[in-house]
């Protein structure tokens, strides 16, 4: 335990954490972690490059509104953005183009998405911007890439078509502006009294006749990612009956708030979801439950290519919640992507200096520091695993609880446990329970992420990442304190699973009577101390209720229960890999 910690925090309570070694979620995926920015950002302001190599970051998805107002091979290859301002077209030149974001992403690691603009049109225009980056010197862009000094193919192979078709039509006072209402029309004509929009009928063609002509233009495989939706799913079906063979990733964004809310109910949004977006399990399960209907059995991925709190139009900007306070917020969304056994996202963004949104970046652009975000980040691609498993806290209350995740690092490296403590002046101190495992060196890490100093740069809340050292814990048990609003990672060291498994409780559940005109009366009981949770199931396997979820002792138990609606239910009791399934009927 950190002891420390006991001297600092005055109000402190009791928690608990249980993981389980032997259930497993998902497959580990570090591209999770990956970020993105608008395609006209400058990045080459001195030191960003040194913070993004610091922070990990695996992908940078190159896109955002401003790629379908893009030229890209306009301004001497610089690029030239066309952009609406309250009915006036104003045209910017740019220093920092295609060549400068490649040479970025090499010089921190990370694979390089860049995305076409769909808005013209134009497939030709999307396959020369792929040759100008994969084709060899043979062909016209790629000599003129050589000629420009970079005679190897940067060999690109993501490539989004457009960005959040489905915001066409939608107007935006901070901008004063009607997005991509020039669908179809060159540059060169665009006008104020445009009015054409791209629809998901229009766009599924487009799907076609794009992703045919840019894999013509490349000799290496190229996968694409359609459509980008800024959160409605609806456009789906479309897209997806009419053009999936086209298809490798569908592309979903998510931002949650809009407008000042408490810090508690933004902390909580991953969870329990708001007025404006469903919780992040949630989303994401729609999302794949539309690619499973209408994808034709294709094996399409799913990327959140965006993703952050939301848009606060207040004044002045709250810096403690863009410097510090997201930090909780990203790492929370991490934890339930992890779960989910997402293959890729991006948060927005890694830096901005375009004047749009730039309280977003994890790099602050006015002093380019590393907000907490971006500490974050770091401390999940310094540990990372090979699959993630279950974990579960007493103390779950969104916005305001603690938070566990926990995967298996790689090679055997033990059993990380990241947990965020969401609440603003308790530390909790905490009992982390392993089942399946065994800790044979009676030591662990930890690592943490806490608001220990000023918001002003270069701290910008937090000193980053405090690594507390070995401390001493039991072969399946630790004891640790963790401090309001932080971030902690623990590591079990010399994790290994048990050779023989220690007996499962044994579990007995009964519910009477069979049928039922009112309430039925369930009886459970269990051999041993164990995590248990009790659901009721509809028909098509839905969870219709949540019975209990949390420790339970050794003992025959009843309670009753009735549902909202008459129907068929199956309740279900489980610990772990053990589960017991009653059937019962409401009439």
């Amino acid at each position: 335990m950190n002891l420390w910690a006991v001297l600092i925090f005055l109000k402190t309570a009791p928690a608990n954490i249980w993981v389980f070694g032997d259930s497993v979620l998902a497959a580990f995926s570090l591209d999770v972690l990956g970020s993105g920015t608008e395609i006209n950002t400058n990045m080459g302001q001195r030191g960003v490059d040194s913070l993004g190599n610091l922070s990990g970051t695996r992908i940078i998805r190159m896109g955002g509104i401003a790629s379908e107002y893009y030229a890209w091979d306009e301004n001497n290859f610089l690029g030239r953005t066309y952009f609406d301002w309250f009915d006036t077209t104003i045209v910017i030149n740019h220093t920092w183009g295609v060549d400068q974001f490649i040479a970025f992403c090499k010089s921190v690691g990370a694979e390089p998405l860049l995305l076409v603009n769909t808005q013209l049109n134009d497939p030709g225009y999307a396959a020369n911007f792929v040759e100008y980056c994969n084709g060899d010197t043979n062909t016209y862009y790629g000599w003129i890439r050589s000629a420009r000094g970079h005679p190897e193919p940067y060999n690109v192979r993501y490539w989004g078509l457009g960005n959040e078709q489905d915001i066409a039509g939608n107007y935006f006072p901070l901008w004063g502006t009607t997005f991509y209402r020039h669908f179809g029309i060159p540059f060169s004509e665009w006008s104020s009294l445009d009015s054409s929009y791209v629809d998901p009928v229009s766009y599924a063609q487009l799907v076609r006749e794009y992703s045919d002509a840019m894999r013509a233009a490349s000799p290496i495989p190229i996968e694409i990612v359609a459509p980008s939706l800024a959160g409605n799913l609806a456009w789906l079906r479309t897209v997806l009956t009419e053009s999936a063979d086209r298809i490798d990733w569908v592309d979903i964004h998510q931002y949650p708030v809009w407008g000042e809310i408490p810090y508690d109910q933004i902390l909580a949004a991953p969870d329990t979801g708001t007025v404006w977006s469903p919780s992040v399990d949630e989303y994401i399960a729609n999302a794949r439950d539309s690619i499973r209907a209408f994808g034709g059995g294709r094996p399409i991925k799913l990327l959140l290519g965006e993703f952050n709190s939301g848009i606060d139009l207040d004044t002045p900007i709250d810096m403690f919640w863009w410097n510090y306070l997201v930090g909780l917020y990203y790492a929370d969304v991490i934890g339930h992507l992890l779960n989910a056994g997402l293959p890729a996202a991006c948060v927005y963004s890694i830096y901005n200096n375009t004047g749009g949104l730039p309280e977003f970046n994890y790099i602050r652009d006015d002093t380019v520091s590393m907000r907490a975000t971006g500490w974050v980040m770091k401390l999940i691609v310094d540990h990372p695993g090979d699959s993630v498993i279950k974990a579960v806290s007493d103390k779950p209350d969104p916005g305001r609880g603690i938070e566990p995740f926990a995967w298996r690092g790689t090679d055997g490296e033990g059993i990380y446990v990241l947990v965020i403590n969401q609440n603003p002046d308790t530390a909790y101190e905490t009992v982390v329970r392993f089942s399946y495992l065994v800790n044979h060196s009676k030591t662990y890490e930890a690592w943490q992420i806490t608001n220990d100093t000023t918001l002003a740069a270069p701290f910008n809340g937090t000193t980053g990442i405090e690594y507390l050292g070995k401390n001493p814990c039991g072969y399946d048990t630790l004891v640790h304190i963790f401090p309001p609003y932080s971030v902690t990672l623990l590591r079990m060291e010399s994790s290994t699973r048990v050779s023989e498994k220690p007996l499962r409780p044994r579990l007995f559940l009964s519910a009477a009577p069979v049928p039922s005109k009112g309430l039925v009366s369930i009886t459970y009981s269990v051999s041993s101390p164990c995590y248990l949770r009790i659901i009721a199931l509809d028909v098509s396997g839905r969870v219709a209720d949540e019975l209990f979820e949390g420790e339970a002792k050794p003992g025959r138990f009843s309670f009753d229960w009735k549902p909202q609606r008459p129907g068929v239910y199956y309740i279900q009791v489980k610990s772990g890999e053990e589960s017991v399934t009653r059937k019962a009927v409401f009439i």
